[in-house]
């Protein structure tokens, strides 16, 4: 009766010592699970973290980007604007050239007809001097 309950008492021993073994087994195996679900964690975590500082990037530059084409923008309808101010004045401008030239044409059409007057006046007045003369030398 000694030998069987030894038996069992190293039988048990055994069983118990291949029940740790086997603990211990499942809890390195588990340990290391744990560790490569921490490690691809902390490298999604890393991905993660370079996506959005990429992101960053990008909305940075686009909104330095939309900042430079709003500034070119508001150049452009500042120069559009002084243009449309020169045209206005140059358009202006012609038409007062244009009064003047009209005026000076009118002017000119007169002149020419007062000229014209003047000269046939005077060469009226030659003829009879002329005339004159010939009475005066043929006396």
């Amino acid at each position: 009766p000694d030998q069987v309950e030894a038996r069992k008492v190293a039988l048990e021993g055994r069983r118990r010592a291949e029940e740790e073994r086997a603990m211990m087994a499942m809890e390195e195996t588990k340990k290391r699970e744990l560790e490569e679900l921490q490690n691809r964690d902390a490298e999604m975590e890393k991905k993660l973290d370079d996506l959005r500082a990429k992101e960053k990037m990008e909305l940075e530059k686009y909104n330095k980007s939309s900042a430079e084409w709003n500034k070119r923008q508001s150049e452009l309808d500042t120069k559009i604007a002084s243009m449309k101010e020169n045209i206005s004045n140059i358009s202006g401008a012609i038409s007062k050239l244009q009064e003047q030239l009209k005026s000076l044409k009118t002017k000119a059409k007169e002149d020419k007809v007062e000229f014209d007057t003047k000269e046939q006046s005077l060469l009226e007045q030659l003829n009879e001097l002329k005339y004159s003369k010939k009475d005066l030398e043929a006396l």
